[in-house]
């Protein structure tokens, strides 16, 4: 069975947290720690911004789940790490799904007792994926940030990363538009190279992606009129993360689809 449990928040219960701050399934706790609190709140990684921000988010959830719902439909309130351990043996929990920004870091910051918590569960022999809805980087390239932000090198793998852009060449591999062996199914892209390498690996031709420096960013009506299409037929568009989207790109990707009305709009970020 699979339980997907988002972290909203990494603390250890050494801090002085009072009985209203409860850890809310969802959430989740170090698996056991040495630190002291000195350490906890003195370390280079993690900055009193992103501290004091994820207690006041952890405090908002707790007071919605006390006060919103019904005690029949509350979800369930894990206090101790003691009491989270006994639920995971307990309910057979051996997958965990971890969002990646925001929750085991912030920008080159690990988030308190991250790289713990994974350790410990890998150690374990438990299941662990990384899944991010940030298209503009391939799994070989988020694995390699983990394991420099989280200090895990050694333990992480590849197919442990379920990025936006790889679900993207899953699905489209999923809708059978693969053609002959002669002709390899075309996609055209908006988006960074991190896209375009998944979409590549996934076995399609692609086109489009980052233009070159020199390329001009607008399109006229005659411009448009006069570009030959190289991109040719194409059986999807995927669109993800584009920091150099322009209207020039706006202007082809627009017009390919118009040319292609059997063809695929897929969106990932």
């Amino acid at each position: 069975m699979l339980y997907y449990l988002p972290l909203l928040l990494l603390l250890e219960n050494s801090l002085a947290w009072s009985s209203k701050h409860q850890v809310s399934r969802g959430t989740m706790p170090l698996l056991s720690s040495s630190k002291s609190d000195e350490a906890l709140y003195t370390s280079a990684d993690i900055t009193d911004t992103i501290r004091k921000e994820s207690v006041m988010e952890m405090e908002k959830v707790t007071e919605v789940v006390n006060t919103s719902c019904s005690e029949s439909k509350r979800p369930l309130l894990i206090e101790t790490n003691d009491d989270f351990n006994s639920y995971i043996h307990n309910n057979s929990i051996e997958n965990f799904l971890f969002d990646c920004d925001g929750v085991l870091y912030r920008g080159t910051d690990a988030m308190p007792c991250a790289s713990q918590t994974i350790q410990q569960l890998i150690s374990r022999g438990k299941k662990v994926f990384f899944v991010t809805n940030n298209a503009a980087s391939t799994r070989m390239e988020l694995k390699t940030k983990l394991e420099k932000v989280l200090n895990c090198r050694g333990i992480l793998k590849e197919d442990m990363m379920i990025g936006s852009a790889y679900v993207a060449g899953q699905y489209l591999k999923s809708c059978k538009l693969t053609k002959d062996s002669d002709n390899k199914t075309r996609v055209h892209v908006i988006g960074t190279a991190g896209l375009c390498s998944e979409l590549q690996s996934a076995g399609f031709d692609i086109s489009g992606g980052q233009d070159p420096v020199d390329t001009p960013s607008g399109m006229s009506r005659d411009e448009l009129a006069a570009y030959q299409f190289p991109e040719g037929e194409i059986d999807a568009l995927v669109i993800g993360l584009d920091n150099d989207f322009n209207y020039r790109k706006l202007c082809i990707a627009t017009v390919l689809l118009q040319r292609n009305p059997n063809a695929l709009l897929v969106a990932t970020n």
